[in-house]
Protein backbone atom coordinates (compact mmCIF):
# COMPACT_ATOMS: atom_id res chain seq x y z
CA UNK A 1 0.00 0.00 0.00
CA UNK A 2 1.68 3.42 -0.76
CA UNK A 3 2.97 5.32 1.88
CA UNK A 4 3.40 9.27 1.73
CA UNK A 5 6.55 10.55 3.92
CA UNK A 6 8.94 13.74 4.29
CA UNK A 7 12.32 12.66 2.62
CA UNK A 8 16.24 14.49 2.20
CA UNK A 9 18.44 13.10 -0.41
CA UNK A 10 21.75 12.12 1.27
CA UNK A 11 23.79 11.36 -2.19
CA UNK A 12 22.80 10.71 -5.46
CA UNK A 13 24.50 8.95 -8.57
CA UNK A 14 23.80 8.60 -12.04
CA UNK A 15 22.39 5.37 -14.25
CA UNK A 16 23.71 4.51 -17.40
CA UNK A 17 19.38 4.97 -18.69
CA UNK A 18 19.80 8.70 -17.68
CA UNK A 19 18.25 7.82 -14.39
CA UNK A 20 19.02 8.91 -10.77
CA UNK A 21 19.32 6.98 -7.81
CA UNK A 22 19.48 8.53 -4.67
CA UNK A 23 19.81 7.55 -1.01
CA UNK A 24 17.81 9.61 0.87
CA UNK A 25 16.46 9.58 4.79
CA UNK A 26 12.78 9.16 5.54
CA UNK A 27 10.97 11.34 8.67
CA UNK A 28 10.58 8.06 10.04
CA UNK A 29 14.54 7.87 10.41
CA UNK A 30 14.61 5.31 7.96
CA UNK A 31 17.25 5.43 5.32
CA UNK A 32 15.76 4.33 1.89
CA UNK A 33 16.61 4.40 -1.52
CA UNK A 34 14.88 5.49 -4.78
CA UNK A 35 15.36 5.28 -8.74
CA UNK A 36 13.86 8.30 -10.31
CA UNK A 37 13.93 7.05 -14.01
CA UNK A 38 15.51 8.67 -17.40
CA UNK A 39 15.05 12.28 -15.39
CA UNK A 40 18.47 13.41 -16.76
CA UNK A 41 16.81 13.09 -20.33
CA UNK A 42 13.37 14.48 -19.03
CA UNK A 43 11.91 17.93 -20.53
CA UNK A 44 9.56 18.63 -17.48
CA UNK A 45 11.94 17.76 -15.04
CA UNK A 46 15.79 18.99 -13.82
CA UNK A 47 17.99 16.96 -12.04
CA UNK A 48 18.62 20.15 -10.08
CA UNK A 49 15.88 19.09 -8.22
CA UNK A 50 17.29 16.03 -6.81
CA UNK A 51 20.72 17.48 -5.17
CA UNK A 52 21.51 16.23 -2.03
CA UNK A 53 20.47 18.27 0.69
CA UNK A 54 16.73 18.84 -0.64
CA UNK A 55 13.69 17.84 1.04
CA UNK A 56 11.15 16.25 -0.71
CA UNK A 57 7.23 14.78 -0.39
CA UNK A 58 7.42 11.25 -1.66
CA UNK A 59 4.88 8.88 -2.52
CA UNK A 60 5.95 5.05 -2.87
CA UNK A 61 5.43 1.77 -2.13
CA UNK A 62 7.58 0.35 0.79
CA UNK A 63 9.21 -3.05 0.03
CA UNK A 64 10.94 -4.95 2.62
CA UNK A 65 14.90 -4.21 0.87
CA UNK A 66 16.10 -3.24 -2.04
CA UNK A 67 15.65 0.51 -4.79
CA UNK A 68 12.02 2.03 -4.78
CA UNK A 69 10.39 3.95 -7.84
CA UNK A 70 8.02 6.27 -6.20
CA UNK A 71 4.82 6.63 -7.56
CA UNK A 72 5.55 10.96 -7.53
CA UNK A 73 7.99 13.34 -5.74
CA UNK A 74 7.33 16.74 -4.97
CA UNK A 75 10.08 19.75 -4.27
CA UNK A 76 9.41 21.02 -0.46
CA UNK A 77 12.75 22.74 0.56
CA UNK A 78 16.42 23.08 -1.38
CA UNK A 79 19.27 24.60 0.42
CA UNK A 80 20.59 25.69 -3.11
CA UNK A 81 17.29 27.90 -4.07
CA UNK A 82 18.57 31.23 -3.66
CA UNK A 83 22.13 30.51 -3.65
CA UNK A 84 24.82 28.23 -5.06
CA UNK A 85 27.61 29.99 -3.35
CA UNK A 86 30.70 27.88 -2.61
CA UNK A 87 30.68 28.06 1.14
CA UNK A 88 27.16 27.19 1.21
CA UNK A 89 28.07 24.25 -1.22
CA UNK A 90 30.44 22.68 1.03
CA UNK A 91 28.57 22.87 4.42
CA UNK A 92 25.61 21.38 2.93
CA UNK A 93 28.06 18.65 1.62
CA UNK A 94 29.88 18.31 5.25
CA UNK A 95 26.27 17.64 6.58
CA UNK A 96 25.46 14.91 4.47
CA UNK A 97 28.88 13.47 4.94
CA UNK A 98 28.83 12.83 8.58
CA UNK A 99 24.81 11.42 7.96
CA UNK A 100 26.36 8.56 5.19
CA UNK A 101 28.36 7.46 7.67
CA UNK A 102 25.20 6.24 9.75
CA UNK A 103 23.39 4.48 6.16
CA UNK A 104 24.11 1.12 8.23
CA UNK A 105 22.73 2.15 11.38
CA UNK A 106 19.37 2.14 12.86
CA UNK A 107 18.32 6.23 13.20
CA UNK A 108 14.91 7.83 14.38
CA UNK A 109 12.91 10.85 13.48
CA UNK A 110 15.27 12.70 15.50
CA UNK A 111 18.27 12.60 13.53
CA UNK A 112 15.69 13.48 10.59
CA UNK A 113 14.68 17.01 12.15
CA UNK A 114 18.37 17.78 13.17
CA UNK A 115 19.36 16.94 9.54
CA UNK A 116 16.45 19.08 8.24
CA UNK A 117 17.31 22.14 10.76
CA UNK A 118 20.72 22.20 10.04
CA UNK A 119 20.22 22.07 6.30
CA UNK A 120 17.19 25.15 6.65
CA UNK A 121 19.95 27.43 8.79
CA UNK A 122 23.04 26.83 6.82
CA UNK A 123 20.43 27.96 3.28
CA UNK A 124 19.87 31.21 5.15
CA UNK A 125 22.71 31.78 6.71
CA UNK A 126 25.62 30.19 4.85
CA UNK A 127 28.77 32.50 5.88
CA UNK A 128 28.14 31.15 9.66
CA UNK A 129 30.34 28.24 10.34
CA UNK A 130 28.89 27.81 13.62
CA UNK A 131 26.30 26.34 12.43
CA UNK A 132 27.82 23.27 10.93
CA UNK A 133 29.62 23.36 13.86
CA UNK A 134 26.47 23.22 15.98
CA UNK A 135 25.65 20.41 13.74
CA UNK A 136 28.00 18.05 14.44
CA UNK A 137 27.86 18.48 18.25
CA UNK A 138 24.57 18.06 18.07
CA UNK A 139 24.88 14.49 16.40
CA UNK A 140 27.47 12.96 18.50
CA UNK A 141 25.08 14.17 21.37
CA UNK A 142 22.24 12.18 19.30
CA UNK A 143 24.21 9.14 18.63
CA UNK A 144 25.37 8.90 22.93
CA UNK A 145 28.85 9.86 22.03
CA UNK A 146 29.04 13.49 23.70
CA UNK A 147 30.70 13.84 26.97
CA UNK A 148 29.14 15.67 30.01
CA UNK A 149 29.66 19.10 30.76
CA UNK A 150 30.28 20.20 34.23
CA UNK A 151 30.93 23.67 34.64
CA UNK A 152 32.22 23.27 38.13
CA UNK A 153 35.50 22.04 36.49
CA UNK A 154 38.11 23.79 34.42
CA UNK A 155 37.49 22.21 31.39
CA UNK A 156 41.32 22.54 28.70
CA UNK A 157 40.23 20.22 25.80
CA UNK A 158 37.65 17.65 24.89
CA UNK A 159 38.79 13.94 23.94
CA UNK A 160 35.97 12.60 21.45
CA UNK A 161 36.47 9.02 23.61
CA UNK A 162 36.59 10.32 27.02
CA UNK A 163 34.91 13.67 26.87
CA UNK A 164 36.22 17.01 28.80
CA UNK A 165 39.52 17.63 29.74
CA UNK A 166 41.96 19.29 32.48
CA UNK A 167 44.76 20.93 30.77
CA UNK A 168 46.95 17.82 32.86
CA UNK A 169 44.98 15.16 31.38
CA UNK A 170 45.06 16.52 27.91
CA UNK A 171 49.13 17.25 28.00
CA UNK A 172 49.88 13.74 28.84
CA UNK A 173 47.68 12.21 25.90
CA UNK A 174 50.54 10.82 23.58
CA UNK A 175 47.48 11.02 20.65
CA UNK A 176 46.05 13.67 19.39
CA UNK A 177 43.87 12.43 17.01
CA UNK A 178 41.14 12.69 19.19
CA UNK A 179 41.87 16.01 20.76
CA UNK A 180 39.42 18.64 20.02
CA UNK A 181 40.19 22.50 21.04
CA UNK A 182 37.86 23.55 24.13
CA UNK A 183 37.29 26.76 22.26
CA UNK A 184 35.41 25.36 19.38
CA UNK A 185 32.95 23.14 21.83
CA UNK A 186 31.94 26.16 23.36
CA UNK A 187 31.44 28.07 20.47
CA UNK A 188 29.42 24.85 19.11
CA UNK A 189 27.26 24.32 21.94
CA UNK A 190 25.14 27.18 21.28
CA UNK A 191 24.30 28.87 18.50
CA UNK A 192 23.59 32.43 20.44
CA UNK A 193 26.68 32.34 22.51
CA UNK A 194 29.31 34.97 22.38
CA UNK A 195 32.05 32.53 20.43
CA UNK A 196 33.00 32.75 17.09
CA UNK A 197 33.72 29.52 15.03
CA UNK A 198 37.32 28.73 15.47
CA UNK A 199 39.89 28.89 12.61
CA UNK A 200 40.26 24.72 12.90
CA UNK A 201 36.82 24.29 12.18
CA UNK A 202 37.19 22.33 9.52
CA UNK A 203 39.89 20.44 10.85
CA UNK A 204 37.48 19.76 14.17
CA UNK A 205 34.85 18.53 11.74
CA UNK A 206 37.11 15.75 9.78
CA UNK A 207 38.57 14.36 13.24
CA UNK A 208 34.75 14.00 13.85
CA UNK A 209 33.89 12.41 10.57
CA UNK A 210 36.98 10.11 11.03
CA UNK A 211 35.73 8.56 14.83
CA UNK A 212 32.49 7.88 13.43
CA UNK A 213 34.20 6.42 10.18
CA UNK A 214 36.16 4.22 12.93
CA UNK A 215 32.50 3.20 14.83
Amino acid sequence: MPERASAIIIRKKTAHDESLYIDTLLESGKFQPFKIPGVLKSNKRSAFFFSPGSLFDVIYTPRENGIVIPKSTELLFSPFAVSQDYALLNFVAEILKAIEMLMGVSASEDLFLLVKESLSLVANNYHDEKIVNNFYWRLLEFLGLQGEYDSTKKNAAYDLYDGFLSAEDASERIKKDSLITIEWVFSSMDLNSSYSAPTDSAEVREKIRRFLKAG
